[in-house]
């Protein structure tokens, strides 16, 4: 996830992709990594209200590109999968400044804005470990690896797999991708044709 943007992708149950797209997740003109760059001149009591005064801008963008997406694919979206971050991630604006989470802290808060949107949207979210998902995602997909996560609509650098089954997907309905992608899925309705999920990067 590049600070600030994201790159949206949907996916058949056959792992097809079928619409990629950028997408924002800050307001323009609000500092995308408020901690790791704006922040550091400033105090902690500073630095907090201004994390403070970027999340909300974070939340509406955030919230308004979900919403588009939603409407554009065919089907409900019913999961996210995001790039794990550490159980014991402080919260703590004073400690998250420091070493080692200085570098982490503005992306686990997109991270953390998205798991929310995803929640009051009723989602499910899962996480997924960056360094061993596209390994998993040639495992699944076998012979058709290469053309699901680096072709035409895979250009602009990310990649997506679904599981291969809807039973599947229920019982653990994480999907693949490539890593540092925020994955959201969909699932097919009781009694309802194969639906599509979703990727943003």
């Amino acid at each position: 996830m590049r600070l600030g943007l994201a790159v949206a992708v949907t996916a058949s149950t056959d792992h097809r992709v079928v619409d990629r797209r950028r997408i924002a997740l800050v307001e323009p003109g609000m500092p995308p990594a408020p901690i790791h760059h704006e922040g550091k001149p400033l105090d902690d009591k500073a630095i907090a209200a201004l994390v403070a005064k970027v999340r909300a801008p974070v939340v509406r963008a955030a919230s308004a590109a979900l919403n588009e997406l939603a409407t554009a694919v065919p089907e409900p979206i019913v999961s996210m999968s995001l790039p794990a971050w550490p159980v014991d991630f402080p919260e703590d604006i004073a400690v998250q400044r420091r070493a080692p989470y200085e570098s982490r802290a503005d992306s686990v808060m997109y991270r953390q804005v998205l798991a929310e949107l995803a929640h009051a949207r009723g989602w499910e979210v899962h996480f997924y470990n960056g360094k061993d998902v596209e390994d998993k995602a040639v495992s699944v997909l076998a012979e058709r690896a290469d053309e699901v996560l680096h072709g035409p609509a895979g250009n602009v650098g990310t990649s997506v797999v679904n599981r291969p089954s809807h039973g599947a997907r229920r019982n653990n309905p994480g999907h693949l991708t490539s890593p540092e992608t925020v994955v959201l899925n969909s699932s097919c309705p009781p009694g309802g044709p194969p639906t599509r999920h979703s990727t943003c990067r």
